[in-house]
């Protein structure tokens, strides 16, 4: 009789990781600056609610991929309607000069572009600010170009970002020449196409890629372009002179707002022979006093810069 076969199998696990490890799947996590106190952004707003708190107010906008918010805080809320929302998310932030808010004492501004500088910049609702230079060069001076403004060659990794940067490129390039460097390029390893945040292509299932590229024939073509037809094409990137499509970083205000908050002074350790400094102290120990009771008002009226 015979015997049943054994068979032994053997598995074998690759880590998931591997070949992973520039990926970034982690959602973004923007910072939020105020910007100024008692004033509001004058921009539609995307998403609403009603929170308890600023710190859910953050949570919020992040879930909802907002690039400021207004935010109405506890003291003001008897200058705001009751059932108002309280957290208003904004898809885009300010990018004009601080006029541009609107004077309103029961909400503070808060932004992820801290810099109310960027007027020749594009918001796309949810990603980002972007800006084209106004220089045609080749790849590595797009590079340095966008670096000087704080920023990085635009990511097209996804269907989303192709699109609407296409749209950018359309509108801003009339004419035959309507394409721009974008952050992706297989420099370092030919064949492996990185964008200039580091991630891998293989990272991303999307591709536009025009019929024909990558050109595999033509290895010196290691760098990207996007056209206004919503396609990548590879060029040589010492001999291309194109305009660049800028990614600009989220960051801090360079300028923080100033609130004219007195210390909470002793004065008992002065002598009484400094009577000026003694008096000097409890002026300001008095302007503290004053501050602690103010109303939103009387507070928002102190604001400088």
């Amino acid at each position: 009789m015979l015997k049943p076969a054994k068979f032994l199998i053997f598995l074998v696990t690759i880590p998931m990781s591997q070949g992973l490890e520039n990926c970034q799947n982690h959602p973004r996590n923007l910072t939020y600056y105020k910007i100024k106190s008692c004033y509001k952004s004058p921009s539609p707003v995307a998403f609403w609610k009603r929170v308890d708190s600023l710190e859910e107010c953050y949570i919020f906008a992040r879930e909802k991929s907002g690039l400021g918010f207004n935010f109405s805080p506890a003291d003001a809320i008897n200058l705001t309607e009751v059932h108002q929302p309280n957290c208003q998310v904004l898809a885009c932030p300010e990018t004009g000069e601080i006029s541009s808010l609107n004077l309103n004492l029961g909400y503070d501004y808060y932004s992820a572009y801290g810099d109310l500088n960027s007027k020749n910049a594009t918001c796309i609702k949810s990603l980002g600010l972007f800006t084209l230079t106004k220089i045609s060069q080749n790849y590595s001076q797009s590079i340095l170009a966008c670096q000087k403004k704080n920023g990085e060659l635009a990511d097209v990794s996804s269907e989303k970002r192709t699109i609407l940067l296409s749209q950018t490129i359309k509108e801003k390039l009339p004419g035959l020449n309507n394409a721009a460097f974008v952050g992706l390029d297989d420099i370092e390893t030919e064949g492996v196409f990185r964008t200039s945040f580091g991630n891998l292509l293989t990272c991303s299932k999307y591709r536009a890629w025009a019929p024909g590229h990558p050109r595999s024939k033509f290895p010196s073509e290691d760098c990207v372009t996007l056209d206004a037809e919503q396609m990548w094409r590879t060029v040589k990137c010492h001999q291309a002179k194109l305009k660049a499509l800028c990614e600009l970083y989220p960051q801090p205000p360079s300028k923080v707002e100033k609130l004219p908050i007195p210390a909470n002074v002793t004065c008992g350790h002065i002598p009484t022979k400094q009577k000026v400094k003694k008096r000097a102290c409890f002026e300001e120990k008095m302007m503290f006093d004053l501050y602690q009771n103010a109303s939103r008002v009387d507070r928002c009226a102190l604001i400088d810069y």
